[in-house]
């Protein structure tokens, strides 16, 4: 798939010795499934999707599952986890209490910034197939929290089976995109910054869509600062949609074209769901895509805006009636992502686990070395994801039954064993820095594994990162033998922020103080209050002359300098005076070598910064 140099073969042959030896020391499956947790979170009722987070704030990640309804039952669950591996029903709560609506997904997110996590609840159709509309809920306080139906204008009937929080425009709080079916139209709702709605309707990606699924996702495909969507269609003859934001090259934010990349979008297929990530831990975002009745596929991320597509991986070689499990995760900390998705077969499905060894070649598990997450699995799941439920450092895995509207087969919940094996970090990056919301945003982190200093990237997705699932959202990785981190980058829509020097094997939550040094980033105590001075890089990725687009709104003289993405200063630019108003400011770089470094500005009790791919 690759071409090694000398020291990669010396590099991957080690990797390899440790992933030997990671399966060598197990004495026992690596999952086991659970079927005694209290009350049954795996009990037969009709589910569509699911949801992990923490809704009362507790360090314990709940579980909302999604459902059908008959005309006198309704499945929509909320499951408190414990702490002690059980959980607890919330019969109460209005998640459930209004779950005759027809629930096909759930986001949670704090989107009014009271601190507290919030549930948009996405609806597809009643019992009766009729279109409903959408529910809000507002949480009111944790720990002992409670959900308040919140009232939203323009809250039409519709079909929604995907949707996403999204921080595209940089203000600082969650927009909602809803995308449609079965003849409903996309739903975009703008925030006013305190969880107040609007509905626009002048995007070029909103359309009225025919098909029963859709599927969206914003990720920074191109590697330019801002944030793109992606459309994922399913139906034979409709091709997936590329929608490119310009904001770099226009300093507007809501300015979209569609964009053709080969690979993405030249082919239509039966999309069941997407999922970007960094599988082969070059910092670059890749595309898994699900396909029903086919082959899934992989396409690799050049690093210039195109894509190459991986055929010879085992991952992308399996037949079958794909479901929409397309579930990512580092699940034997040994700091890759492996992958686990399912077949469908008839009532049953086939389920697939496999390990990833670092540089993006996979090795699928048999059921000896799996336990029963692999093989056949006499529930048809459309949904799954990995969650951290008993906080030991692991990944578990919760998958949804059916999505008949009448008939439930059993949800099944895995419990990781591999517990102490290999050193892990968890990353709680909702802890919130003023009004700055991460959604969209990523965390790097760099350690060394195994003698090899090794990158990871975490996508902070929105939206659902298995089809009608939202995972865990925290940021899950797997360190092997490394004890200690030697960088934290965190980089949200609007800012990012540079920690060091960690131990390995905690829950690093930023509202603790754990990382109190923001490198860039702007604080609401700072004289500027909020305002951000360094708006966009210009062309990006660049050849020769980098153009750098600042406003302010008063005189005063900045710092400008280059550093690489450990936040090692390369290069001091020197000073400047910038008058109010906008300003933009070249800069030669083509004596930098090729590679991804980080314009900073540093002025008056502020510092910010803005990543750039010099080619």
């Amino acid at each position: 798939m690759k071409t090694l140099t000398r020291s990669g073969w010396y590099q991957k042959s080690a990797l390899f010795l440790l992933f030997f030896s990671f399966f060598s020391s197990i004495n026992a499956q690596f999952f086991t499934r659970i079927t005694d947790a209290s009350p049954l979170v795996t009990e037969s009722i009709p589910n569509v999707g699911a949801s992990w987070n923490d809704i009362n704030a507790d360090g314990w990640i709940d579980l909302f599952i999604c459902g059908f309804a008959s005309p006198t039952q309704r499945y929509n669950r909320v499951y408190l986890n414990n702490g002690d591996g059980t959980f607890t029903a919330d019969e109460n709560s209005l998640f459930v209490q209004n779950g005759g609506l027809g629930t096909a997904f759930a986001l949670l997110a704090d989107y009014n910034h009271d601190e507290t996590t919030d549930v948009f609840m996405g609806n597809y159709e009643n019992a009766t197939g009729q279109m409903t509309s959408n529910r809000w809920y507002l949480n009111n306080g944790a720990p002992d929290y409670s959900l308040s139906e919140m009232s939203v204008a323009e809250n039409p009937n519709g079909r929604y089976p995907s949707g996403s929080w999204v921080n595209f425009d940089r203000d600082g709080d969650l927009d909602l995109f809803l995308t449609s079916a079965g003849g409903a139209t996309d739903l975009y709702y703008q925030n006013d910054g305190s969880g107040g709605f609007t509905l626009l309707d002048t995007f070029p990606f909103l359309e009225t869509r025919s098909t029963i699924l859709v599927f969206d996702s914003w990720i920074d495909y191109d590697v330019d600062g801002d944030l793109d969507l992606y459309i994922a269609n399913f139906g034979a003859g409709t091709e997936n949609k590329l929608f490119k934001n310009m904001f770099v090259e226009t300093l507007n934010p809501s300015y979209f074209i569609e964009t053709e990349v080969p690979g993405l979008t030249d082919w239509a297929s039966s999309n069941i769901g997407v999922n970007w990530v960094d599988y082969d831990n070059d910092r670059l975002p890749d595309l898994y895509a699900n396909v029903f009745q086919g082959k899934n596929r992989l396409f690799h991320n050049k690093g210039d805006g195109t894509f190459t597509e991986i055929t010879d991986q085992p991952i992308v070689t399996i037949s079958g009636n794909a479901t929409g499990i397309n579930a990512w995760a580092d699940v034997d900390n040994d700091g890759d992502q492996d992958l686990f998705l399912t077949k469908g077969s008839g009532t049953s499905s086939i389920g697939h686990l496999y390990l990833n060894d670092g540089f993006g070649d996979f090795t699928e598990l048999n059921a000896e070395e799996a336990g029963e997450l692999v093989g056949n699995i006499p529930s048809n799941f459309q949904a799954g994801d990995w969650g951290d439920y008993d906080n030991d450092g692991d990944m578990d895995l919760f998958l949804v039954g059916t999505a008949s509207t009448t008939a439930g087969r059993p949800n099944y919940l895995f419990r990781n064993e591999t517990g102490a094996e290999a050193n892990w970090l968890k990353v709680d990056w909702q802890a919130r820095f003023g009004d700055e919301d991460g959604f969209g945003g990523k965390i790097s982190v760099k350690a060394t594994i195994n003698g090899v200093p090794t990158w990871q990237v975490r996508y902070l997705h929105g939206g659902l990162s298995s089809f009608g699932f939202q995972g865990d959202t925290r940021a899950n990785f797997g360190l092997g033998d490394a004890t200690f981190i030697d960088t934290i980058i965190v980089e949200f829509p609007s800012f990012l922020f540079f920690c060091t020097n960690f131990s390995a094997n905690q829950i690093l939550d930023f509202a603790n103080g754990s990382c109190p040094e923001m490198v860039s980033g702007i604080e609401e105590s700072e004289v500027l209050s909020g305002h951000q001075i360094l708006k966009a890089l210009s062309p990006n990725p660049v050849a020769k002359t980098l153009t750098i687009y600042l406003e302010t709104p008063e005189l005063m003289e900045i710092t400008v300098s280059i550093s690489n993405l450990s936040g090692q200063q390369l290069r001091m630019l020197g000073k400047k005076a910038i008058s109010p108003g906008g300003n933009h400011i070249n800069y030669p770089v083509d004596s930098l070598p090729a590679g991804i470094y980080y314009l900073c500005i540093e002025g008056p009790n502020f510092k910010e910064a803005l990543k750039f791919v010099k080619r």
